[in-house]
């Protein structure tokens, strides 16, 4: 059976000490065809900042929810991949704004359109149920074709 060619490699949270997360970065960034192929991307979780001054292929992706780290991936041109969008904003789901969306459009949750439609963010779903993810993508696309209805 043959193995299939990884395309992402992530480092999901810090090692105990800088000098094993820098070590594990290293390793990465070894087995990431040394840049030559796009479609072979190194990421991140956690300590996005201090492995980006001194990484030599940088990363392609964080995964991540916190927003500071938002801007920082804009500038430097990394996709933010939205992490426990749902779970980590239970007050966003309930806020007047997202239940209002998700009832004129007749989907369950509208916070992840919303994420979405922040550009330059893919958002991580984490569900392992085909159903579930169906719906979640049925979604994100009710949302978008209400938008641009309502432009």
């Amino acid at each position: 059976m043959a193995c299939p060619d990884l395309l992402r490699k992530l480092m999901h949270s810090p090692f105990p000490t800088k000098p094993q997360t820098a070590e594990a970065g290293s390793t990465i960034e070894a087995h990431t065809n040394l840049g030559t192929d796009p479609g072979h991307l190194k990421g991140l979780s956690s300590a996005l900042r201090w492995l980006y001054g001194f990484a030599t292929i940088k990363p392609a992706v964080v995964q991540n929810y916190e927003l500071a780290i938002r801007a920082f991936c804009a500038e430097k041109g990394i996709v933010y991949q939205s992490f426990w969008t749902l779970t980590a904003n239970p007050q966003l789901l309930r806020s007047k704004s997202v239940v209002d969306l998700a009832e004129s459009v007749g989907v369950t949750s509208a916070l992840s359109a919303l994420v979405s439609g922040l550009g330059n963010v893919s958002i991580l779903n984490g569900t392992t149920n085909a159903r579930h993810m169906e719906k979640d993508l049925k979604g994100l696309s009710k949302v978008a074709a209400w938008a641009s209805m309502n432009e």
